[in-house]
């Protein structure tokens, strides 16, 4: 699944980094954006195949910005995954409800998440395949 753009919205800098880093080294385009609201701007930028974000964040939490991009027609279907230290099961069932295809608490695996991003890509994929 190379190629693939992630957008990680990440307000600890070190770790966004080292998500970046990881990811970037196995082939995947990454940006970053530090609060939901510059995932925003960064999204109109250009969509991402896959979007990596944290819920506690400054300006806009990762609960608004899934929200909002899950309630516009041109965002709703973008695989969402929740990358948080908010690993108590209310919250990991409100974040999917809310609409996120999946939910990975802090600290993780890297390769953990990389292989997470892979099956989001992979099931966006999948109905193009079965369509042909």
């Amino acid at each position: 699944m190379t190629g693939a753009t992630v957008l990680v919205v990440e307000d600890e800098v070190r770790l966004a980094r080292s998500i970046v880093l990881y990811l970037g080294q196995r082939g995947f385009r990454v940006r970053i954006a530090y609060n939901g609201q510059e995932a925003l701007e960064r999204i109109a930028e250009a969509r991402p195949d896959v979007i990596v974000a944290d819920i506690m964040m400054p300006v806009m939490d990762g609960y608004a910005l899934c929200r909002r991009l899950r309630t516009d027609p041109a965002t709703c279907t973008i695989p969402f995954l929740f990358l948080t230290a908010k690993a108590d099961d209310r919250d990991r069932v409100r974040g999917l409800k809310m609409g996120a295809d999946d939910y990975l608490a802090k600290p993780c695996d890297l390769g953990e998440l990389r292989a997470r991003v892979d099956v989001l890509i992979a099931n966006v994929a999948m109905p193009q395949v079965h369509e042909k």
